[in-house]
């Protein structure tokens, strides 16, 4: 299921840079991601689920101008681990909890972000975007999230049948 939730959220952030170009929305982008880390600690060990964080926060790094190599992978890696705090606590069967914590961890991603800019990229100086942008992406992540659930869902239990129970990646 981790091999098919990553080359799922691959292909996705591969399409959504050009496709919101298009779109004219490159400021609000749902934040995949988020959801992924969500999903997949719930379905994965605390150690696989980094590990797969860990790889896609790269490959969303790769994928990203104009941010400092390594951000998004330390966001989302600091991101698992406040999900640890709420795994056991949250229900995450209902779509309301998933829209809930979303939101909460989009906005910590985007105020880790403003943080880690504010440190580390020396050239950014235009902290005012991430701010106009905060409150929408939150929003249009959070909404997105059940969807994002709802697909990563039906492709892993897809994956699952078609491999028999067995893993590409640990």
């Amino acid at each position: 299921m981790r091999t098919a939730l990553f080359i799922t959220c691959f292909l996705i952030l591969c399409l959504e840079s050009p496709l919101l170009l298009e779109l004219r929305t490159s400021l609000y982008p749902p934040d995949i991601v988020i959801t992924a880390l969500i999903f997949i600690r719930i379905h994965s060990a605390f150690l696989p689920s980094l590990l797969f964080v860990f790889m896609l926060g790269l490959v969303k790094d790769s994928l990203t101008m104009g941010s400092p190599l390594g951000l998004y992978t330390e966001i989302y890696v600091l991101l698992l681990f406040l999900n640890e705090l709420f795994i056991h606590r949250v229900n995450f069967n209902s779509s309301l909890s998933i829209v809930m914590v979303s939101f909460v961890y989009s906005t910590v991603a985007s105020l880790l972000f403003f943080l880690f800019s504010l440190i580390f990229d020396s050239s950014f100086s235009n902290y005012g975007i991430i701010f106009d942008a905060l409150l929408p992406s939150a929003l249009l992540t959070s909404l997105c999230s059940p969807l994002f659930f709802y697909l990563f869902t039906w492709i892993g239990g897809r994956f699952r049948r078609r491999m028999g129970g067995r893993e590409i990646i640990v």
